[in-house]
């Protein structure tokens, strides 16, 4: 069984879900949309909503307040075990292409490469 995880980006999901009903063709996000796309929230306070506090939240399944990463690249600092080395712990091979704020932790990745800021 394989997992894919794709990390978006600052992506307004409710803008491209607007032009695909408008007739835009957005293949890959109206196959997203017709697979059904998650979404979740973490933190109430507006200065911790910038992507480089919410990819930890993601990595770890904290919040802030948990995780305390406010810098981008700051997580390489953070002791929190991040998804990623769950996974693995689990006997799954794990590969990453620019995770976002997250760090190389594992024993033996597939591949793992780092986002610019990290």
């Amino acid at each position: 069984m394989k997992l894919i995880l794709l990390e978006l980006n600052e992506i307004n999901f409710e803008v491209a879900k607007y032009y695909i009903d408008d007739g835009e063709e957005l293949p890959g996000f109206k196959k997203l949309f017709d697979n059904g796309v998650h979404s979740t929230e973490s933190e109430h306070k507006y200065s911790n909503l910038e992507p480089w506090i919410q990819w930890p939240s993601v990595h770890t399944g904290k919040s802030y307040e948990e995780h305390g990463v406010f810098r981008l690249g700051d997580f390489i600092n953070s002791d929190q075990e991040q998804f990623f080395e769950k996974v693995e712990r689990a006997g799954y091979k794990v590969g990453a292409i620019s995770p976002m704020n997250a760090s190389n932790r594992l024993k033996n990745p597939t591949y793992f490469i780092p986002d610019p800021w990290t």
